[in-house]
């Protein structure tokens, strides 16, 4: 199809056609288009905006993949036995407009953050900064604390592995 001719996602949402599986789309094409496709997350944040539930994006992602590769048994889930692979997400409050190669926008107020990801029961990546930060916010309310109450703090050790 032509770009003129595509229809736009709020269009396909409002006439109940919702997709079984929800994926990047990263080719050559969409890969030099910035601000269209940035990753899964980003993507899955999309639909959040179109008003589809959380739930339903994960299944579009994992299990409906899975099953539609025939790999239900290793992929897609998080039962004994499977690969380890996970993502943990977490969804942040944040302004953003989603741009379709259309040039139609939809805007946004969440979007979902990637936290840890793990693959093969090993991490592969952890976003450490939000960890120390939550540290230093935890420290910073303690002394806050201490002031107000005129209390002497209580030394802890915290060790970061």
């Amino acid at each position: 199809m032509a770009p003129e001719t595509l229809v736009p996602d709020t269009v396909k949402f409002a006439q109940g056609f919702l997709p079984d599986i929800i994926s990047t789309d990263l080719s050559v094409k969409s890969v030099y288009a910035p601000g269209k496709v940035f990753s899964l997350p980003f993507i899955m944040s999309k639909y959040i905006a179109l008003g589809m539930e959380i739930p339903e994006i994960i299944r579009r992602v994992t299990t409906n993949p899975a099953r539609a590769l025939g790999e239900e048994k290793e992929l897609g889930s998080l039962m004994e036995g499977t690969c380890a692979d996970i993502a943990i997400l977490r969804v942040v409050d944040k302004p953003v407009e989603f741009v379709d190669f259309a040039g139609d926008s939809i805007h946004g107020e969440k979007l979902f953050r990637t936290e840890m990801t793990i693959r093969e029961g090993q991490t592969a990546f952890r976003l450490v900064y939000l960890f120390i930060a939550s540290i230093r916010s935890a420290v910073y309310s303690s002394e806050a604390s201490r002031k107000r109450l005129g209390s002497r703090p209580q030394r802890s050790r915290i060790r970061l592995r």
